[in-house]
């Protein structure tokens, strides 16, 4: 769901002069939403899983100790602030212990979710759709698509086409 959530947030809806035609561009943005949607309830999902696994005081614990590290940051820290670093430094293995063992369950539980099949409708193009989008984005030289990274990449539009038709095409025969 995710790949094909990235693969369609990169279909661009017009590209050098020429656009798309209407009736795709409306079903890129509804697929678009749909996908959202889905992406979101798994979120949400996750976040919940987040919220029963963590023991109970972790956020305050957490909260702690960047105000430890805060203050060791400080270099015109009081006595005091020093000697409130120090008391919670004597708590930070533990918390370190705890977060490492939290970690290693959500990891958990979002590789078991991840397996679980997604309640959401595939949405697909046909292939008309997909020769448009072709027609649109041309198969010589690259295109910039972003995935989950703040700088766009650049590569083959062949391959971004591939993407499309892997993910994103009906009856690919």
């Amino acid at each position: 769901m995710f790949l094909k959530r990235l693969t369609l947030l990169n279909i661009p809806l017009s590209l050098e002069g020429k656009e798309l035609p209407s009736e795709l561009k409306a079903k890129i943005m509804l697929m678009r939403v749909a996908y959202d949607k889905a992406a979101k309830a798994f979120d949400d999902d996750m976040q919940q899983v987040l919220k029963e696994i963590k023991k109970e005081g972790y956020d305050e614990r957490a909260q702690k100790i960047n105000r430890m590290k805060e203050i060791d940051g400080k270099e015109d820290a009081t006595k005091e602030e020093k000697k409130e670093a120090d008391e919670i430094r004597k708590t930070e293995e533990d918390f370190n212990k705890e977060t490492e063992e939290l970690n290693k369950a959500y990891s958990e539980a979002y590789q078991e979710k991840m397996k679980e099949e997604c309640d959401m409708k595939p949405r697909k193009f046909a292939f008309e759709g997909f020769a448009k989008i072709i027609e649109l984005i041309g198969t010589d030289g690259a295109i910039k698509v972003k995935w989950n990274s703040p700088e766009a990449l650049e590569i083959p539009k062949e391959e971004f086409i591939s993407l499309i038709a892997t993910n994103l095409v009906d009856n690919l025969e």
